[in-house]
């Protein structure tokens, strides 16, 4: 039998499952994906090169116009202390006090250590922040409610009491109760000669927007303790030391004004602004003398907020390349960075040369935008510049995440420069506001020379005797609109971020109706300004709590309290803080048990230790303070795993109360 020598050759033919997952086929995929991710890295370092490049081109060209993108460049020079207004031991102590508070944060122990100047508050007690008496706003022609805080001082033993009998001055009981700061704001006022002002913010970090800046609030909490008491002062007749007040306000002001930060700006608009109130009272009540007025004329002519906001805008800007900068080196393996921005997976597997984009698209918008807002020399805003850079960031972020182009050019510059524009209408009002206090301080040196109340029928008759030169409106340039209103009375208004005249018209915010909105109608000061009275009540005090049926049984190191942010009171917090001292003490020597009350604790320890915050006359059992377990039973209670608590009953309506947890979180 023969043999078919070509059916022999015949390869054998596999089917298509089995070539598809043969090791040739594999080898083929894992070549295409190794050549692929290749020319993927390949692309991106180009890219990257790319984006360097034109970054570097881009700095180049604004730092031969003598810009400054470096942070490290507008840094503030040291002060010798001598000099440093900020060097005083009150202000120092911010800082010493949150460095020990991070030491502690970082060891896992309780965040306790305040500064004095944290204790300066007026508003401690029985409201809630939002639920004070008025301070007094000069764009809703409002003055100060001084019968509502004598109202919320009186029964306040946050504060020192005046001795009612027949009855006390609102002046007087607001006066006494303030006292309790004269140490500290003497502290101040005999620092107030230095000239120059330098925190001891640490700028020694890489990333400018990790600085902490925790003076910030301190500064504009203490300036509203001076302005009250200025306020006080003026309804009691003592000008001269009203007239102190407001200076020691306004150096605070300038305080704030040395520092680089954009939010530093803003607190400098706060701070100017309950300093201006200061002057509205005065205007109220004709307590200022000729010599006062004009004194308050030239220091508030020497105020350009737009000049004011470059410099805040131009750090803002060197801050953020900066940051970036910072980013290209350390964003792979800055963890910390990564939880709190949000974009740890954008630039941990983004390449570098995205940063650099952005850091060309952030000097481009601030060309195009940001540095158009404004003028500084002319004091001009340009409210319609504002609206671009909304509209350019909103279509950006349009994009994001599926526009990888729109992305790659703008993801950092679209979260970085939002709150600029407001930054800028904030600043135009500001002026506002000080130019129209410049013409009401001359409308009244005018009217104690002629001795009547009549007032010009142009702002033009002040010139030049009691103004050197008109202001004129930020937004359009032109003089601001006046007209007289009645026998005694007269408006002076700017057009507003609307730019349209819209009368002299005041529109209040919807959301709150005792707040102006500042996107409609007119910016307007009216003489005279309206007077509040008694506008304050008493919030309901808070519901009783719930005292431990069984003593807990937990390991002394394991109790926590937080306490800084939710104290009723600077009072408050310092008893809890002995309070918790005493507890742990307890334990120890109770074989890790806690007391099933507080008044156990008083064997050792002074009894005023435990009075309560509110009521100096209590007993010694700590009513102030109460052991408690939130729904849990008495078997949960000896539990390590319970959540036992240390709580006030003296807490602000519509906050939590003092309350820790022993396995660390707060509610």
């Amino acid at each position: 039998m023969k043999t078919n020598s070509t059916d022999a050759a015949q390869p054998v033919r596999r089917s298509w499952p089995r070539r598809f997952f043969s090791w040739k086929t594999l080898r083929r995929f894992l070549l295409g994906i190794f050549g692929l991710f290749t020319l993927v890295v390949l692309l991106a370092t180009i890219d990257s090169w790319r984006g360097r490049r034109l970054w570097e081109k881009c700095k180049a060209e604004h730092e031969a116009k003598g810009e400054v993108l470096d942070w490290r460049k507008v840094i503030p020079l040291p002060i010798p202390d001598e000099k440093n207004f900020a060097a005083t031991p009150l202000i120092r102590e911010i800082f010493t006090a949150n460095a020990a508070n991070r030491v502690a944060e970082k060891a896992g122990r309780t965040n306790l250590v305040m500064a004095r100047i944290s204790r300066m508050r007026e508003d401690w007690g029985k409201a809630a922040y939002d639920a004070v008496p008025p301070r007094g706003n000069i764009a809703a022609n409002r003055l100060c409610d001084l019968d509502g805080w004598a109202g919320f001082y009186l029964g306040n033993t946050n504060y020192p009491q005046v001795a009612i009998g027949g009855g006390a001055d609102p002046a007087k009981i607001i006066l006494t109760a303030l006292s309790k700061f004269d140490p500290e704001l003497d502290e101040l006022k005999g620092a107030s000669s230095r000239p120059l002002t330098r925190f001891d913010v640490n700028y020694d970090t890489g990333m400018p927007f990790a600085i902490l800046i925790p003076h910030v609030t301190e500064m504009r909490n203490v300036n509203r303790v001076v302005a009250l008491r200025a306020m006080a002062r003026l309804a009691d007749g003592k000008g001269d030391a009203a007239f102190s007040d407001w200076k020691l306000c306004m150096r605070l002001c300038d305080a704030m004004r040395s520092e680089p930060f954009l939010i530093s700006h803003l607190v400098t608009i706060a701070i100017l602004n309950d300093s201006l109130a200061i002057i509205q009272e005065g205007l109220a009540r004709h307590a200022w003398t000729p010599a006062q007025l004009a004194e308050i004329e030239r220091t508030l002519a020497g105020i350009n907020m737009l000049a004011e906001l470059k410099l805040a805008f131009l750090s803002e800007r060197a801050a953020s390349l900066t940051t970036m900068d910072y980013l290209k080196g350390h964003a792979r393996d800055d963890e910390e960075f990564f939880r709190e921005s949000g974009l740890g997976p954008a630039l941990r597997f983004a390449p570098m040369g995205w940063v650099s984009y952005n850091q060309v698209t952030m000097c481009d918008w601030y060309d195009r935008f940001t540095l158009r807002l404004y003028d500084e020399k002319a004091r001009r805003i340009h409210p319609q510049v504002d609206e671009e850079l909304e509209r350019e960031i909103s279509r950006t972020k349009a994009g994001f995440p599926f526009n990888i182009l729109e992305m790659r050019r703008s993801v950092l510059v679209a979260l970085m420069m939002p709150a600029l524009g407001r930054a800028g209408k904030n600043s135009a009002r500001m002026q506002t506001v000080v130019d129209h206090m410049r013409i009401a301080c001359a409308m009244e040196r005018q009217r104690i020379a002629n001795g009547s109340a009549t007032y010009p029928e142009k702002l033009d008759e002040l010139v030049p005797q009691f103004l050197d030169e008109l202001p004129h409106d930020p937004v359009n340039g032109q003089p601001y609109k006046y007209r007289r209103e009645g026998s005694d009375g007269y408006v002076v208004y700017g057009v507003g971020s609307n730019e349209k005249d819209d009368g002299g018209t005041v529109v209040m915010s919807e959301g709150n109706r005792t707040e102006v909105d500042r996107n409609a109608g007119d910016w307007v000061w009216r003489w005279p300004p309206k007077a509040v009275t008694n506008s304050w009540t008493p919030p309901p005090p808070p519901k009783p709590l719930v005292k431990i049926a069984a003593p807990p049984a937990l390991p002394a190191h394991s109790f926590w309290l937080s306490a800084r942010a939710r104290a009723a009171t600077a009072q408050e917090l310092n008893n809890a803080k002995q309070i918790l001292m005493a507890l742990i003490d307890y334990a120890a020597a109770h074989d890790g048990k806690y007391p099933q009350t507080l008044s156990a604790l008083t064997s050792n320890q002074s009894a005023g230790v435990f009075t309560s915050p509110l009521d100096p006359a209590s007993p010694p059992q700590a009513e102030g303070f109460v052991l408690l377990t939130p729904g849990a039973s008495l078997e949960q209670v000896g539990s390590p795993a319970t959540n036992v608590v240390l709580e006030s009953k003296f807490a602000l309506p519509g906050r939590d109360r003092v309350r820790g947890f022993a396995d660390g979180h707060v509610e």
